[in-house]
């Protein structure tokens, strides 16, 4: 007699977290359910991608790697602690291949999720994610493939369409090929944070099918476990799903409250080292916990170049080094360590400036003097405060006033605009050109293609 089948995820009265490129890796994933999260959702991995790996079972970590076969990277990693929580969100647009990979991860996750809203140029231009949306036969196509080929939780993500008729229609169509839940995002494709997440229509959409809706999009106004109870109930949706605040602050999941962001980094950190070591993936979720970097630790984080670095900074390296022992390891026998967080950085720091429509810490190493003494040459130009406050008026965005740090070795200058920092590393000689330098950080990451 076989093993008994495992239950479905139950997906009523949920607190669940979204899924999040980079940032909702194994250590983040384990963190939020030691925090109180009910369900936990991988970062969105392209088919082929997990088609291109093999299954490992990792003794020293005690996980389950799914690691590509050409460059031995590890695409998707999982533990036990999780089994019963974890969604494996992927990006598709083949039937067949979304079966493959289903049939593939069933015995390894809780749950499976097409990504079908990402608007995301990586993901549209590839068919997938927010592509789908106007594809209801394709979309069908695809969930019923999978649905034959994995007996667990089935689910997809969408956003809306610009009418709302056909939003409804399509998810009654999804609904029908037998997925679990739908998760709703309640903005368009085309639409970014500052523009209105719209309930009205994630509760329409609830009353018009039979399974549950989770409801996304509201981070902004959620600050705390009870404001999560309040877009449950503002949505009329069975459960809630939370991305970029619980990025920031992955403890707004605990019912006894908050706690403070060096508590959370310790918490990650540890898990990091138990689970993983990953220093890109380790320093972009850091760098999110910390917030403004503009401040002599701030700098120090930024200035890191591997994993033992970074553990440096936070005084987690003798536990670091415990724990290599407890797997075998001598500390120094950790090999190529900066060699291939060298190779990674540049990528990190190119990934962390395309999240211009995610909340985050935006840093460059820009030099405004040399710049200002240019545009004191030229008639009738503007400044970079000038321009950043008429495309604030412009798009309906609060800007905060500028906060400055240093003073001995020169000024740096952060100011947050619509939830995120934006600083630049180079001290100045005044205030002034501090405040301009980071002005000019945020043009150049809320504006494409922005120059001055």
């Amino acid at each position: 007699m076989g093993q008994p089948e495992e239950p479905k995820l139950d997906y009523r009265g949920k607190r669940i977290l979204a899924p999040m490129v980079r940032a909702c890796t194994l250590p983040m994933r384990l963190l939020a359910l030691s925090y109180g999260a009910d369900i936990v959702y991988s970062e969105e991995i392209v088919d082929l991608k997990l088609l291109q790996c093999e299954r490992l079972e990792n003794s020293a970590y005690g996980t389950i790697d799914y690691k590509e076969k050409s460059s031995g990277d590890i695409v998707f990693r999982t533990h036990p602690d999780e089994k019963r929580a974890v969604v494996l969100q992927i990006g598709t647009a083949d039937p067949d291949m979304a079966a493959q990979v289903a049939a593939l991860v069933e015995n390894d996750v809780a749950g499976l999720d097409i990504n079908m809203g990402c608007p995301k140029n990586y993901s549209v231009l590839g068919g997938m994610g927010a592509a789908l949306l106007t594809k209801p036969d394709l979309v069908e196509k695809i969930l019923r493939a999978a649905r034959a080929k994995f007996s667990k939780s089935l689910t997809c993500k969408i956003r809306l369409l610009p009418n709302v008729e056909d939003t409804v229609a399509l998810v009654k169509r999804i609904a029908a090929t037998g997925v679990d839940a739908i998760a709703v995002h309640g903005r368009t494709k085309d639409e970014r944070p500052r523009h209105k997440n719209r309930l009205d229509v994630i509760a329409m959409l609830a009353k018009a099918v039979d399974i549950p809706v989770i409801a996304n999009g509201s981070s902004a106004d959620v600050h705390s476990f009870e404001d999560m109870e309040k877009f449950l109930l503002a949505s009329g949706a069975s459960s809630v799903m939370i991305a970029r605040s619980v990025q920031r602050n992955p403890s707004l999941f605990r019912r006894e409250g908050k706690l403070p962001k060096e508590q959370i980094i310790l918490d990650y950190l540890k898990k990091s080292i138990h689970y993983d070591r990953n220093f890109r993936n380790s320093k972009y979720s850091v760098q999110h916990f910390f917030g403004d970097t503009s401040t002599e630790l701030g700098q120090r984080l930024l200035a890191t170049r591997d994993f033992r670095e970074l553990c440096q900074v936070f005084q987690m390296e003798e536990y670091d080094d415990e724990q290599l022992l407890l797997r075998g390891i001598y500390p120094d026998e950790r090999p190529g360590e900066k060699a291939r967080a060298a190779a990674g950085t540049k990528r990190l720091h190119e990934e962390m400036s395309e999240e211009s429509g995610a909340a985050g810490i935006m840093s460059e190493s820009l030099d405004y003097e040399p710049i200002g003494k240019r545009l004191k040459k030229v008639k009738n130009s503007k400044t970079p405060k000038s321009l950043l406050l008429e495309h604030c008026v412009r798009e309906g965005i609060a800007a905060a006033h500028v906060n400055f740090s240093g003073a001995d070795r020169g000024f740096r200058g952060s100011i947050v605009i619509d939830g995120r920092t934006f600083t630049s590393t180079v001290p100045h000689k005044t205030k002034k050109d501090a405040e301009q330098a980071c002005m000019l950080v945020a043009l150049k990451h809320l504006i494409k293609g922005f120059e001055i």
